[in-house]
Order: C-alpha cells, then structure tokens, then sequence
C-alpha cells in the first residue's frame, strides 16, 4: 500500500509513531468529512419538515454520494476487526 501511495514506512512514522495514531488520525478525517458535509451552511438545521425535506431532496438529485453506505460506518466495520484500541475514538465521532 505505500508503494501504490508513493510514501516511504520512514515518512509515515516520521507522523505517526502507532499503528493506532494513524488509524485514529484516519477516522478523525473520514469523521470530518462525513460530518462536514452534514454540518455545512447548506444544511445547517433540521428545525423545519422543509428543511429535512431539501436535505432528502439533495440525495435524489445528486446521484446519492452514500449509495454505497456510510463511508465512516465501513470504515468502523473494519475496524472493529482488528485487536486496535480505537473504539472509544469510533464511538466519540458517532456520537457526534
């Protein structure tokens, strides 16, 4: 995988000292972007039916960006499989 990525095993431990640092750095980023988007100026309450309505509306006109599931949910569920002490990271973001 870092040969296809184009990075060396010295420039990723030069950032991440664990294996869980950068597993923990990976959720924090899918975190943002999955929250980020449901946080933007767009949509930025659901305080109204029509409000909802326009967020259910932006599903069915822009192709569905989660047709293939919550991307932070996958990456959850691959994580959970391994022996990582990520869980209260995981569990912190779906809280959020």
């Amino acid at each position: 995988m870092r040969r296809a990525a184009g990075f060396s095993g010295s420039q990723l431990s030069h950032y991440f000292a664990t294996k869980e640092s950068l597993v923990r750095a990976v959720i924090d980023w899918q975190a943002e972007s999955v929250l980020g988007f449901h946080r933007s100026e767009r949509f930025a309450g659901f305080d109204t039916i029509e409000a909802y309505q326009e967020w259910a509306d932006f599903f069915v006109v822009s192709g569905r960006p989660f047709e293939n599931g919550c991307s932070l949910g996958s990456l959850a569920s691959e994580i959970v499989k391994t022996d990582l002490d990520v869980r209260d990271d995981l569990t912190r973001v779906f809280a959020e």
